[in-house]
């Protein structure tokens, strides 16, 4: 991602864990309040979705897509030049994905959320 360092902390089966470094240039930035820019909601969802796409197996190759938010919350705000790890769980059982955005050496959480994933069709 542009703007966006990643590291890979770990993944395995169902969970990953990655620390990204949100540089300024980071397009998720552009026009979200110019005179005090923060990552938009909608792009902490961006990203949790693509590092599952790419790390957890959730049925992306059968056409599984989110279906809908079961839990949002936001309780800090992630600003230019941040850290933050990202980690992420899939639970087969339930088709729930979860996330968490947090400071990598504080401990505090700016984000957490649950989707729903599956296909369209209900399958």
């Amino acid at each position: 991602m542009n703007g966006c360092d990643e590291t890979i902390l770990w993944v395995d089966e169902n969970h990953l864990a990655v620390d990204i470094r949100l540089d300024e240039s980071c397009p998720y930035f552009d026009g979200h309040f110019p005179e005090c820019k923060i990552l938009p909601a909608v792009a902490q969802l961006d990203i949790a979705l693509r590092l599952a796409r790419r790390l957890l197996p959730c049925g992306w190759e059968r056409g599984a897509r989110p279906l809908y938010v079961k839990r949002l919350k936001f309780s800090a705000v992630l600003r230019p030049s941040s850290s933050v790890q990202v980690e992420a769980a899939w639970q087969k059982e339930k088709s729930l994905l979860s996330f968490t955005f947090k400071n990598p050496q504080t401990g505090l959480v700016y984000s957490t959320g649950v989707l729903c994933v599956g296909a369209a069709d209900g399958e």
